[in-house]
């Protein structure tokens, strides 16, 4: 279903009938809009088929029937309804207050016995209704920014549930109960602290499963879980199990886990994003394991010492997205064997590397687009040759305190479109500000370079 929907928006987007939207940060999800003229024809559409009903506080018409039922501003006027006999997906979200449990135990006992979407986002404000768990059809529960502490036992009713999103929630430990929804193929526990652009390590935190997580057959999505153990399996063991993977993000890996790991990834021969995060900042990732066969994964992002890197991710070669931070790798330049990945488009390194120099080769990178260098304290030389990045828009170098000067040869980046330097070293700032003036004196300043610092 989940592949239907993506030609689905490919197609859509083919003809330009919706557009990606613009996000601020490159690790943000997918959103796409419509313009607002198709939007209204939406509208009205909807309103004609009884498909859909806008309710933003008093003064909304129920029609005799209806199939889905989006709430948000206001509550008032809502609960008082009819012609919920038919709905099949309510979404409540932009609540000028939070739903408390006896307001929520009011709109969900109206008869919602067919439903089989409901999205919460962000308006709950304490339990989730014992109501939630009476609507035995649902197939996605949306949690996402609320202040649910715990999912209780009474989760093991919803045998048809197919989406469990806890991310940004309080939720820090996942009961035994959930096993019994073998239906499950989309799990999300993660939680961010803030959204600022580049992190402290522990500004992510994960959330703890049951041991035999692995039974959870169906699973295409588990973001979020930690890798804890237990006396006779570990999670990363029960990881290899979970064979209809396509998305995985653990947390918390410990070293002695890299092995057992590394063999569970072998079994997901439809990997397709993975995440994998440290137990501490200074505790190294053990990942050195060969992967055969290699999963194909399109977007890796490491997050922990790895002093190297992986001689696995080099056989990636569908990898389009790799994103190393904390990797404190010290060997050579990463770059002498990352920049010959075939298929690259976007690659950060976030305090990721401890060397002085970084050297982007003639035919490096030959897709790349898009690429963050962020906290690379010791980094003091960086030489693009020409024929390197031929394809790059856009460059990132935020907080790289040593650098004094401007990358050699970033004048063959000739389909640059955006450099950003933030919060570099003072030196830095005053070397570019005076070549700025003596090429706006001789006329060559076409740059349009948007400088920031801190100091």
């Amino acid at each position: 279903m989940e592949e239907v929907v993506e030609e689905y928006l490919k197609e859509l987007l083919d003809r330009s009938l919706i557009q990606l939207a613009e996000t601020q940060e490159h690790t943000s999800p997918i959103i796409v809009r419509v313009h607002d003229l198709l939007h209204a024809m939406i509208l009205s559409k909807s309103r004609e088929q009884n498909f859909v009903t806008i309710a933003n506080g008093g003064g909304t018409t129920w029609p005799a029937k209806n199939r889905c039922l989006t709430i948000h501003g206001s509550l008032e006027g809502t609960v008082e309804t009819k012609g919920f006999d038919n709905l099949r997906s309510m979404l409540v979200w932009d609540l000028a207050h939070p739903l408390s449990k006896l307001n929520l135990d009011k709109l969900l006992g109206s008869g919602f016995r067919l439903q089989k979407v409901l999205e919460l986002n962000g308006v709950v404000s304490g339990t989730i209704s014992d109501e939630v768990f009476k609507l035995y059809h649902l197939k996605y529960l949306g949690l996402k920014d609320t202040k649910v502490e715990y999912v209780p036992k009474l989760i093991e009713k919803l045998e048809n549930l197919e989406t469990l999103d806890l991310r940004d929630t309080n939720v820090t430990e996942l009961l035994v109960e959930i096993l019994r929804l073998r239906r499950l193929r989309h799990l999300l526990v993660y939680y961010y602290r803030s959204r600022r652009s580049y992190r402290p390590f522990d500004d992510v935190r994960g959330c703890k499963a049951p041991y035999r997580i692995g039974c959870l057959s169906s699973l295409q999505t588990l973001l979020g879980i930690e890798a804890t153990e237990a006396e006779d399996t570990t999670i990363v063991m029960e990881i290899g199990r979970l064979t209809q993977l396509k998305k995985l993000g653990i947390m918390k890996l410990r070293k002695d886990d890299g092995p057992d790991l590394c063999i569970s990834l072998t079994k997901l021969t439809g990997l397709q994003e993975l995440h994998i995060t440290s137990n501490e900042e200074d505790e190294i990732m053990d990942l050195q394991y060969p992967l055969s066969p290699t999963p194909p994964i399109t977007s890796l992002h490491l997050r922990g010492p790895l002093k190297k890197v992986p001689k696995w991710i080099l056989s990636l070669h569908g990898l389009t997205r790799l994103l190393l931070r904390s990797s404190r790798i010290n060997d050579d330049d990463p770059l002498e064997s990352l920049q010959y990945l075939p298929n690259l488009l976007e690659f950060e390194l976030c305090h990721a590397y401890e060397g002085t120099r970084l050297w982007f080769k003639a035919a490096g990178f030959e897709k790349l687009k898009k690429i963050w260098l962020v906290r690379l304290n010791q980094l003091t030389w960086v030489k693009v040759e020409k024929g390197s990045m031929p394809f790059l828009q856009e460059m990132y170098m935020w907080n790289c305190k040593l650098v004094e000067e401007v990358p050699l040869g970033i004048e063959h980046l000739t389909n640059l479109e955006c450099i950003d330097f933030t919060d570099m070293s003072e030196g830095f700032v005053t070397t570019l500000e005076k070549q700025k003036k003596k090429d706006m004196i001789s006329g060559s300043w076409q740059t349009s370079t948007k400088l920031k610092s801190t100091l």
